[in-house]
């Protein structure tokens, strides 16, 4: 059923477009009341047909309806989120040290994260001169200061309104 732009006379302000989040496509939203004679305008997202898109998760993206010759109806809003570990608190330090190298990577204890580089491993291998360690080695010396090693927890927006798609999490704001 076409949806007219004349109402006794009057040019109709579309109803604002109604925005679901898409159950198996992160980042998509379905328009749920999308018409065909109706133009729509976004901003930081794409639309075909009855998908919504946002392009870059994090920032929010708009869409509105219009009529030919219309008024423009109040603006949805698709927001999404990345779906990513973040730190929690200081769980342990590694202390400063040096030796004879070649030495590995720098690793925290499994389930703990480098808050500096956002990795289980920080501080990779490296090696200096050997005169640097006060001549005691043949070949290298490494030399490593402390790294803090932290909890670390997966975001969870559900609280917020947000569902949860793949690795972005997505909520609708209908006008």
């Amino acid at each position: 059923m076409a949806i007219s732009p004349v109402l006794l006379g009057r040019v109709a302000k579309p109803a604002a477009p109604i925005l679901t989040y898409s159950p198996s496509n992160p980042g998509h939203f379905t328009i749920s009341n999308w018409a065909s004679n109706i133009t729509y305008t976004v901003s930081g997202g794409t639309q075909t047909g009855s998908d919504f898109a946002v392009t870059s998760v994090g920032t929010p993206a708009t869409i509105t309806a219009k009529f030919a010759g219309g008024l423009q109806s109040t603006a949805s809003t698709a927001l999404t989120l990345a779906h990513q570990w973040y730190a929690t608190g200081v769980a342990s330090t590694i202390p400063e040290d040096e030796g004879c190298g070649p030495r590995g990577d720098t690793c925290c204890p499994s389930g703990y994260l480098n808050v500096s580089t956002g990795q289980t491993c920080g501080v990779g291998p490296g090696t200096q001169q050997p005169s640097l360690c006060g001549g005691g080695c043949p070949d290298d010396c490494y030399y490593r200061g402390a790294i803090d090693c932290y909890n670390r927890a997966l975001t969870d927006y559900s609280g917020s309104g947000y569902t949860l798609t793949g690795s972005v999490w997505g909520k609708a704001v209908n006008a």
